[in-house]
């Protein structure tokens, strides 16, 4: 502890300059102890155990009688207020939002220290600490409501002052995408994401998130609409904060399975049936300890195997022209490539003739001898298809309290999947394979009651990759009015 304390010195006085990040563990509680009289307390000692846990917090109250203990994480707590010649004043099952600094009021009555006076929580209090306005969505929130597509990120539409549909991907398997809410008039590119206290923000451009927890390893998210912390500066619009679960002293776990089909779904004008889906979605969670009130982890998985079904209207050569070409310019390399990659569906309504598109790019391009005018070359087709999108994600938490001053925590996480795109022609489908890595690592050591210092460093890498394909051999095209090639 000796050596840990030194190098925790030196990493103070490093990050100085720096923007302090409280994270996860950014509730607390303040207050005054009073005696029966109204006198102030000083020297008092007070004690905070967070009852999940077991971990216990200590400070002492000040000359004015005033008391603060900061960076303890969301939980139900046990406080205790003690002083020689006084009872022991307690305030049990006090339960602490994410951000929320709770302040409290004791009164300590004289008489012999192991007399206790117990006083009862309550269920809502007024934020006596901070201006911020925004909202904390708990446990019971995220276990009650519907989530579109399994994703958290669509209950930050539920917060006064944010306006916005909020998630604008299908599901968590999608390494870049922004969500649609604003705050303080602000387009959304202002907006910042966290996880854990580490920023998960899309590197290339703001107002999304590179990576999106399941929803059973988030215990809560605290969203706000005007935060003028710091520590936050960058992002001047809505900030989104998920925090994920962590190992306890009990054993504890979920199972979960998300099933959805066609079955409830109608076509659309572009179809001329429903196409094929399926969303087969299971995970499952696992916390516990190592060691007793000291050292605990806490694991997840969840599993995707579904479809992705799509619908558009697409101009597109006919099956008369591609007949025609094929009979008389068979070694064309037009002809090869039109017979090579077909697409899905051949037109049926809007149809040109080759004189009509003659008439519309005069000077462009020579028809071949002998093509009659009167050939439908292109027309509107009803382009509809199902393809597979599968994927995993897991993530892994060590929460570790180093005697009374130092916790650490480390969490990790991947999301991977694979898909298709451009399935107008099957040929071209190109096979993709995506992924979003995430690494977070936080210390706090506590000097003293009046000093802490806090330093952390996460990593956040999308990445995404076409796999190789035989489609690949034909090269970049792009023919005016003719979908298809050019993606």
């Amino acid at each position: 502890m000796k050596y840990l304390t030194r190098f925790a010195v030196i990493l103070f006085f490093f990050t100085l300059g720096g923007l302090p990040a409280l994270a996860q563990f950014s509730s607390g509680i303040e207050g005054t102890a009073r005696d029966g009289f109204g006198a102030v307390v000083s020297g008092a000692q007070v004690n905070i155990t967070d009852i999940r846990l077991g971990v216990t917090k200590t400070t002492t109250t000040n000359q004015d009688g005033y008391f603060r203990i900061d960076s303890i994480a969301a939980s139900s707590y046990s406080v205790q207020v003690q002083m020689s010649g006084f009872q022991t004043w307690q305030q049990s099952n006090l339960t602490l939002q994410v951000g929320e600094i709770r302040t409290l009021a004791p009164v300590l009555q004289v008489g012999a220290v192991s007399t206790n006076v117990t006083v009862s929580a309550a269920a809502t209090t007024v934020d006596l600490a901070s201006a911020k306005t925004g909202a904390v969505i708990g446990e019971a929130t995220l276990q009650g409501t519907p989530l579109t597509g399994q994703n958290v990120f669509g209950l930050a539409a539920l917060t006064p002052g944010i306006t916005g549909s909020a998630v604008t991907s299908g599901d968590n398997y999608t390494n870049e995408y922004s969500i649609n809410i604003n705050a303080a008039g602000l387009r959304q590119e202002q907006n910042g994401y966290m996880i854990d206290g580490a920023y998960t923000n899309t590197p290339s451009r703001g107002g999304g998130t590179s990576i999106s927890p399941n929803p059973e390893i988030v215990q809560s998210m605290n969203i706000k609409t005007n935060d003028f912390d710091a520590q936050k500066g960058r992002n001047g619009g809505a900030f989104v904060e998920v925090f994920t679960n962590s190992g306890s002293n009990k054993l504890h776990g979920t199972i979960d399975y998300y099933f959805l089909n066609d079955s409830l779904s109608a076509r659309t004008e572009f179809q001329t049936k429903v196409p094929t889906f399926q969303r087969n979605e299971v995970d499952a969670t696992l916390g516990g300890r190592a060691i007793k009130d000291k050292l605990f982890w806490y694991g997840a998985i969840d599993v995707l195997r579904s479809s992705v079904t799509n619908a558009y209207q697409a101009t597109v050569e006919t099956q008369d022209f591609d007949n025609w070409a094929q009979s008389n310019l068979p070694n064309n390399l037009a002809t090869q490539i039109l017979k090579q990659a077909p697409p899905l569906s051949f037109p049926t309504s809007n149809f040109q003739t080759v004189s009509q598109l003659e008439a519309k790019t005069p000077g462009y391009y020579t028809p071949p001898a002998g093509i009659p005018a009167d050939l439908n070359a292109v027309g509107t087709a009803n382009i509809s298809y199902s393809v597979p999108k599968n994927g995993y994600q897991w993530s892994f938490r060590v929460d570790a309290y180093l005697g009374k001053n130092d916790r650490i925590y480390v969490d990790a996480m991947r999301t991977y999947d694979t898909s298709q795109r451009n399935i107008g022609r099957p040929y071209l489908t190109i096979p993709q394979a995506n992924a979003s890595d995430f690494v977070n690592v936080d210390w706090t050591h506590t000097f003293s009651s009046h000093l802490l210092n806090e330093a952390g460093a996460h990593m956040i890498r999308p990445q995404g990759a076409n796999q190789p394909d035989p489609s690949e051999a034909i090269p970049y095209i792009n023919v005016n009015a003719l979908a298809g090639f050019s993606n």
